[in-house]
């Protein structure tokens, strides 16, 4: 994990001590060798993200983020996501599993 201090707004970047909003929300840790040591660094980078307005908080494997009026995360993207599959006999036949949820980002 680190930052970067910009004039207009720091960036702080967690690698996977932080893998996604959930774990940034919730505060508890998935796939981790020592959860004690995981939910710490959470706390570290939720203090590091609070710590000056307009930080943008990059997850491991989540989309950008900065923090609300109200406190809670907004995505600074869409999430998009497929799978391509190959069924027939040629590259060209495609089928897409569209994953995304409708009304969702």
């Amino acid at each position: 994990m680190f930052r970067l201090a910009g004039a207009e707004r720091d960036v702080v970047f967690t690698g996977d001590a932080a893998k996604n909003r959930a774990e940034l929300v919730s505060g508890d840790v998935d796939m981790t060798y020592n959860a004690a040591v995981s939910r710490a660094s959470i706390g570290m980078i939720r203090g590091l993200w609070r710590a000056r307005p307009g930080t943008v908080l990059i997850p491991g494997h989540d989309l950008p983020m900065m923090l609300g009026a109200d406190g809670r995360p907004l995505y600074l993207g869409r999430r998009e996501a497929a799978i391509d599959a190959w069924f027939g006999d040629g590259m060209a036949e495609v089928t897409r599993f569209q994953l995304t949820l409708e009304g969702r980002a």
